[in-house]
């Protein structure tokens, strides 16, 4: 989840999940689309 707020801040909150996704893989995170998705639902910030 850490990741994920990260890179939502690092893009200045324009990315979504498909392009979150991408960006963990390019770090060597095994995630799926749906995973990312999911960490990001329960807040409106992430």
């Amino acid at each position: 989840m850490v990741e994920v707020a990260a890179i939502h801040q690092e893009s200045r909150s324009t990315y979504g999940s498909p392009r979150k996704y991408v960006e963990l893989r390019a770090r060597s995170r095994l995630v799926s689309e749906k995973s990312v998705a999911c960490l990001m639902r329960p807040s409106a910030s992430v």
